[in-house]
């Protein structure tokens, strides 16, 4: 059957129209019109033609419409795919930065390390005999080498009976949260190698490994100097110290015992180490929870006591006050929110060792400029002599010179100064008044020194006329050490 020009199926019976639809030919090749039949017989022929054109389009244009579809199909399907594979790439990398952040972490080294080598170094630990290890000799005053003699039985000892690699670096590793080897119990104790090393042995051990860092370093410096004599740049390395076996940065070893052991020395000039504060406190530190002074001065006493790094011991100690002032997230029940955690405790207590070095160092010098300058001051040491011996005189006349009389008369060209460090201290302006206080104690301690020369009986006493003239609210040996302090100062 045929098809309208809209695509609908003719009636067959509608005759008029397929005619009418059929092709007009006028005339055929001979000449003559063409028959009523040949007419209708044209037309059912094309009506037939369109009818298969038509049906070859429709199927074209449904096997392109399926086939877009298909291609729109394996597109949104790669597309999730791609979404999958970043889903799972950003997951690896986050997991990856928390392995990374945990130090020590086993199972970020089991991802690293190929099965096949981890396998390898196994069977090489079961199956290879020991390795010869290189380690230093420590000889007692016998010449014994106890550096690595066979060490305590025990069940699960080692076929060779040596104290191991391991052992040796677990013993410096507490040795230097230690930095005395005064502290042996602790440092065998912190190792667990109490029953494995004897108390004796480990203090030759570590004293060897100590001043061989020291020559080490002193090495360093000494090349520094053949640099600059030949006009070469300062070399700032360090050096590496073999200590049974194992190696170890001399320059840590050294700062680290010479920090610990000024603190411990600092902190026995008080009555009791929780009472130690650092005379000149550093920079505050900006932590979630308030950190004072008090704390860093704690923090260091901890140190002290339970060693460098301990940090779960430091903040246990219930003396210390600072188990609300530390977290540590790896402990369970341990963390505080806003705490300084062990990273930042590490590098606060550092800096906090280093200017207590600092200072010290800083004292030493100022102790050694007054020395060259007492001694540029030689040159007048007739004048005190002269001064010297007129005092005695006037000490000898009045039994002592412990009267008031006779110290008036000594401090007499100062009594005016006297005057005006008492009325200082009713001066409103705060400043003002410690202006005018300093410039007293300058004067009148200047004058002090020139009477009383080194006869330290007079010098306390005519401190004490001071603190009695004057109506000072310090204590005569308080005058005498601030004007000590600003008498540094002012150099």
């Amino acid at each position: 059957g045929g098809t309208q020009s809209g695509g609908a199926p003719l009636d067959l019976v509608d005759i008029d129209e397929i005619i009418a639809r059929a092709p007009e030919s006028s005339i055929d090749d001979e000449g003559t019109s063409p028959s009523v039949g040949d007419s209708l017989l044209n037309a059912f022929k094309w009506a037939d033609f369109k009818a298969e054109v038509d049906e070859h389009e429709e199927e074209e244009r449904r096997k392109e419409e399926e086939a877009a579809a298909n291609a729109a199909k394996k597109v949104k399907e790669m597309e999730e795919k791609k979404e999958i594979l970043l889903k799972q790439a950003n997951s690896a990398t986050e997991k990856d930065k928390t392995l990374l952040a945990q130090e020590g972490n086993s199972e970020f080294w089991n991802r690293v390390i190929p099965d096949d080598l981890k396998e390898g170094a196994v069977a090489q630990d079961l199956y290879v005999g020991p390795r010869k290890r290189k380690r230093g000799q420590i000889l007692t005053e016998n010449g014994e080498d106890i550096s690595c003699r066979p060490r305590s039985r025990r069940a699960n000892s080692s076929s060779d009976g040596l104290i191991s690699r391991r052992e040796i670096k677990s013993l410096v590793a507490s040795f230097l949260k230690f930095g005395e080897t005064s502290q042996i119990d602790s440092i065998l104790s912190d190792s667990r190698l109490k029953d494995i090393i004897s108390p004796g042995e480990a203090t030759k051990i570590l004293n060897t490994a100590l001043e061989d860092a020291k020559a080490a370093i002193q090495a360093i410096s000494d090349d520094d100097v053949d640099a600059e004599d030949d006009g070469e740049q300062k070399k700032k390395d360090d050096r590496v110290i073999d200590v049974c076996g194992v190696q170890e940065s001399a320059r840590k070893i050294v700062t680290r015992c010479r920090e610990l052991q000024l603190l411990r020395d600092k902190m026995s000039a008080y009555e009791s180490d929780l009472k130690f504060r650092m005379s000149k406190p550093i920079k505050s530190a900006n932590y979630g929870t308030r950190w004072t002074a008090t704390n860093d001065a704690m923090l260091l006493v901890g140190l002290a006591r339970h060693g460098f790094g301990n940090w779960e011991k430091i903040k246990m100690d219930k003396e210390l006050l600072l188990e609300h002032k530390i977290s540590i997230p790896e402990s369970e029940g341990l963390a505080v929110e806003g705490a300084p955690e062990p990273v930042t405790l590490s590098r606060r207590a550092t800096a906090l060792l280093k200017a207590l070095f600092k200072e010290e160092v800083k004292f030493l010098e100022q102790q050694k400029a007054r020395t060259k300058s007492s001694s540029r001051n030689s040159v007048k040491s007739v004048e005190r002599k002269s001064r010297k011996t007129e005092v005695g005189k006037k000490k000898r006349k009045t039994g002592g010179g412990s009267s008031r009389r006779e110290m008036r008369s000594l401090m007499a060209s100062e009594m005016g100064t006297i005057t005006q460090l008492r009325d200082a201290g009713v001066n409103p302006d705060k400043q003002a008044k410690l202006e005018i206080t300093k410039e007293c104690l300058l004067k009148l301690g200047d004058r002090i020194e020139a009477v009383s020369g080194n006869d330290d009986s007079l010098r306390k006493t005519l401190w004490n006329f001071i603190h009695s003239e004057g109506h000072c609210g310090v204590e005569p040996d308080g005058l005498q050490k601030l004007y000590k302090r600003l008498k540094i100062k002012s150099k």
